[in-house]
């Protein structure tokens, strides 16, 4: 595939010719799981997209490997040769969230477009500084709010916005996970200085994005951000009540200390409501009266396919983008207002 290869550079002739070179060629940051089972394959869309390098820091990723399976013509292990070379012009950063800014703002300087796991950074104040470096470099911010794309989810918007089952009230959310197996090590997501907090960082995030995406900016927020165990120095249970326009409220209970698995959302409205949860196999259940409408998720390869493949139209086609640096500043001033920082 590459003879001796040689820790970030690219050291020899690439046996694999590029043909064809796509409008959009992706440099991946990143070769953990979320590259390998829920996005890797949906940036190669024929004629338009495709995935010219990877790189990973962790050579235990096996980032060599998942190259030569996959195609990919070149991988390394220096980000700055991956961000500095001129054959990609998009960059998807799929490392944990403590690199996320600084990645972002060397490829937006690099002029690539980025496509960023969540979230677009640790801070608003960092996610404002990446927007502005993306104006001056007149490059793209998108964010991996990836179920903003999902039709299942597109639809509970579509029925929200046509009154079918009339006013929105309020809008009740109880999500609850086991606590982790910490015996062997402290997982990164428990781990504030790389993943910015904890579980309610890593999973709350995607429901108040799709609440920013049904109701718009959020108006008040009344929290509770609590670590009870104390086991690591993240944040376990989180309480929160807001108020969104239209005068929706929103009650919700975040905790990872429970006895059970739980992922529940009621939107409560003054003809019917929807329930739903944020696990993208579960169907979503319409209530009109008595009449129940049952509409069932479609199945993907790779579930963020259809928020790639909308991202790919965005850059080629100036296509209306689904999720954008915007809607992840208006997430990440929503977090540390719940935290109150």
């Amino acid at each position: 595939y590459q003879k001796e290869r040689k820790y970030g550079v690219f050291a020899s002739v690439n046996i694999i010719q590029v043909k064809n070179m796509c409008a959009i060629q992706w440099g991946i940051i990143g070769c953990g799981n979320v590259v390998r089972y829920k996005s890797g394959g949906a940036f190669n869309i024929k004629d338009k997209s495709n995935v010219y390098c990877i790189m990973s820091r962790n050579i235990s990723n096996d980032v060599q490997s998942y190259a030569l399976e996959n195609n990919i013509p070149f991988w390394t292990t220096d980000v700055n040769e991956l961000i500095n070379n001129e054959n990609i012009n998009a960059v998807y950063i799929a490392t944990p969230p403590s690199s996320h800014y600084e990645y972002a703002l060397m490829s937006i300087k690099s002029g690539k477009h980025i496509y960023v796991e969540k979230p677009l950074a640790l801070t608003g104040k960092q996610c404002r500084l990446l927007l502005k470096a993306a104006n001056e470099y007149h490059v793209r911010i998108f964010t991996a709010y990836y179920r903003r794309a999902l039709p299942h989810y597109r639809k509970i918007g579509d029925i929200i916005q046509s009154g079918k089952i009339g006013m929105i009230r309020q809008v009740i959310i109880r999500q609850e996970r086991k606590y982790p197996n910490l015996s062997y090590r402290v997982p990164w997501r428990l781990q504030p200085q790389i993943s910015g907090g904890g579980l309610f960082e890593d999973i709350a995030v995607h429901t108040l994005d799709l609440l920013d995406m049904y109701f718009g900016k959020v108006q008040e927020i009344n929290s509770f951000y609590m670590n009870q165990k104390k086991s690591t120095a993240a944040a376990d249970n989180v309480a929160v009540i807001a108020k969104y326009p239209n005068d929706v409220a929103m009650s919700a209970n975040w905790y990872f200390d429970s006895y059970e698995n739980k992922d529940s959302i009621e939107i409560m409205a003054s003809e019917g409501k929807i329930e739903f949860s944020m696990n993208v196999s579960s169907p979503v259940y319409v209530h009109i009266k008595e009449a129940i409408e049952v509409i069932r998720p479609n199945q993907y390869l790779w579930i963020q396919s259809p928020l790639i493949e909308n991202v790919v139209d965005a850059i080629i086609n100036s296509q209306k983008a689904y999720s954008t640096g915007d809607n992840a500043c208006r997430v990440a001033d929503i977090v540390e207002k719940i935290k109150r920082v």
